[in-house]
């Protein structure tokens, strides 16, 4: 009973000192308008990197206005964002909340079977064939979070502020947002903020199929997608090469950062 109780205080401590690890600060240079970062014969020169998500990414801002970029070339991350959403998340305050944001898109493949046929206890990577064939269905409905309440709007409607397009070209998967401050109760920008990116959890084989899709945020009820496998636990963890694949697609995309904006007025 004594070492299992160590053990878990130790479980504990690392947990804390995760949750308290401090987040990387980048600076994010000014741009009037998004034809001023990218020019017709250029590709955007991204800055930052995640290795977990194989994620390439970007900020920019002007004086009213955020600009994220990013690409992803890692088809299972790709799969994750079509199938089961991704949230954007933005913080004035310099911390975690998942008050203010947006999720686009929040929804792909409605089974996950259906484009990942699992071999046994190991689900197969994502066909990019599957993947052209689900971008093409992707709803055009965004989730707005603000101040923690949620609302469904169309992404193409003329009162939309917010701008953002999704391209999928040589498997590589291109994102992105122009997104209005005011919209999260932002005169100006801050000296910091936070940003989080995160898609939903993967499900397990072992899952019940008439159970929902967890989104990241607790809040989240997306009709759209009911009847999706439900998401969050993972089989124990062993050293045989199939389970750590299937551990690695199964991990949701989790990338938090803050950004500082540089230049301009």
């Amino acid at each position: 009973m004594k070492k299992i109780t160590q053990f878990i205080l130790i479980i504990s401590v690392l947990a804390a000192l995760i949750a308290c690890k401090k987040l990387p600060v980048y600076e994010s240079e000014y741009a009037e308008k998004p034809d001023d970062i990218i020019q017709s014969d250029k590709e955007l020169p991204y800055s930052h990197y995640d290795p977990d998500s194989k994620i390439r990414y970007d900020v920019f801002h002007n004086d009213s206005m955020l600009f994220l970029y990013f690409d992803v070339s890692d088809q299972s991350s790709i799969f994750k964002i079509f199938a089961h959403g991704l949230e954007v998340y933005i913080d004035k305050e310099g911390k975690r909340k998942k008050t203010q944001g947006f999720i686009y898109p929040i929804q792909g493949a409605v089974q996950q079977r259906s484009v990942m046929p699992p071999q046994g206890t190991t689900p197969n990577l994502p066909d990019k064939n599957n993947l052209n064939e689900i971008q093409k269905n992707i709803s055009s409905t965004f989730t707005l979070i603000q101040d923690d309440e949620e609302e469904n709007f169309n992404l193409f409607a003329l009162h939309n502020d917010l701008d953002i397009s999704m391209d999928f070209e040589n498997d590589n998967l291109k994102y992105k947002a122009s997104i209005p401050i005011n919209m999260f109760g932002m005169d100006s920008l801050p000296e910091t903020l936070t940003i989080g990116i995160l898609s939903g959890e993967m499900p397990g084989p072992e899952k019940d199929d008439n159970q929902n899709v967890n989104m990241q945020n607790q809040n989240y009820n997306n009709p759209i997608t009911q009847g999706s496998p439900i998401s969050g636990n993972r089989p124990m963890n062993n050293n045989s090469p199939n389970q750590r694949n299937m551990n690695q697609t199964q991990e949701p995309i989790r990338i938090w950062f803050k950004i500082k904006p540089v230049g301009g007025n």
